[in-house]
């Protein structure tokens, strides 16, 4: 098997070498599925938090002395990120959060950091971080404002609750479609451009870009997304309900 389609199937980059999936915005992913089997194991049994941040170490300590994928990957320093985001669930309580200091303010001072830190484009590319030398950096220049301003964030959402905000809701929940429906939508658009000869200004293929991506992902969520979860839900209830249903009547 290919192993870019591996990759893809089974969220695992690391085999020779460390492919990114078919789907270049994927590669997020395979550091996504890692967290979520680790929170599965530590949800299973608390304990195993400790030797997973002990073979996180290890891994990333390996990833400098021998060169195998496997360790690139494991070790790489964009863990941290998630890490992060532990943290500010587990311990920012809110009765720490205010709209005025930690809502306002440390938002103002995350914004200003990225404007100052002005993060190089190199950061977004998949090879760069699956093999961790843009990850270090990535997590200075965009990891610590990127937490400070999810903490902004929370301090406002006791405060959210006015009918504007539907909208921002609707488009959090289509987020991961408008993540993996972004990029080839955004291909598209850049093809028919050079195919017509179309010019335009910077500025115009901006904005045409911004609605086009989260248009695509909007109606890829309502559309595809949202039903195959939902019908997903109803069988495994039906099943639940089924099962239950013959214990009940088991003598």
């Amino acid at each position: 098997m290919d192993a870019r389609l591996a990759d893809s199937l089974f969220f695992w980059p690391a085999w020779k070498n460390l492919e990114p999936p078919v789907l270049g915005t994927g590669w997020t992913l395979c550091f996504e599925m890692l967290f979520y089997a680790a929170a599965a194991l530590v949800l299973w049994r608390k304990w195993a938090i400790y030797p997973l941040l002990v073979a996180f170490v290890a891994a990333w300590a390996a990833r400098y002395v021998i060169a195998l994928p496997v360790f690139e990957f494991l070790g790489n320093p964009i863990i941290i990120e998630f890490l992060a985001g532990i943290a500010i669930a587990k311990w920012i309580r809110p009765k720490f959060l205010s709209p005025q200091l930690t809502g306002l303010g440390l938002g103002i001072l995350a914004v200003a950091y990225l404007a100052i830190s002005a993060p190089p484009h190199m950061l977004s590319e998949a090879p760069y971080t699956l093999n961790g030398s843009g990850s270090s950096l990535r997590l200075i220049v965009w990891g610590i404002p990127a937490a400070a301003l999810l903490v902004s964030f929370l301090s406002f959402e006791p405060y959210l609750n006015a009918a504007w905000s539907k909208l921002p809701v609707l488009l959090g929940d289509a987020s991961y479609s408008i993540y993996l429906a972004h990029w080839p939508l955004l291909a598209c658009l850049g093809w028919l451009l050079k195919k017509f000869s179309l010019s335009m200004s910077v500025y115009t293929v901006a904005c045409m870009l911004f609605f086009i991506g989260i248009a695509g992902g909007f109606l890829l969520s309502s559309y595809i997304e949202r039903p195959l979860r939902n019908a997903w839900r109803t069988k495994r209830l039906s099943a639940f309900l089924l099962h239950s249903a013959q214990e009940g009547q088991t003598p």
